[in-house]
């Protein structure tokens, strides 16, 4: 649409990129390997950093969780601080 479009044009320029980025931009993600992938998740997103924060009845929520989190701490919206 054109919304989307002026959009586009708006962060090239604010960003300073050239026009090339919209018009590679699919190119370049449908050219991305999985290795490529895991590597960048690796460099950004590394796991000991990792932290979800999960809203909802701890009740419901914390049997699955624990199944995927070692290390899991629960805080109520009641505690001071919060």
């Amino acid at each position: 649409t054109s919304d989307q479009l002026s959009r586009a044009i708006t962060e090239l320029e604010f960003y300073g990129l050239d026009e090339r980025e919209i018009n590679t931009f699919s190119a370049k993600i449908d050219a991305m390997t999985l290795a490529d992938a895991k590597r960048i998740i690796q460099q950004y997103f590394p796991l000991d950093n990792l932290v979800f924060v999960l809203i909802g009845k701890a009740s419901e929520i914390e049997p699955v969780a624990k199944k995927y989190a070692p290390k899991m701490e629960t805080k109520s919206i009641s505690q001071p601080g919060f």
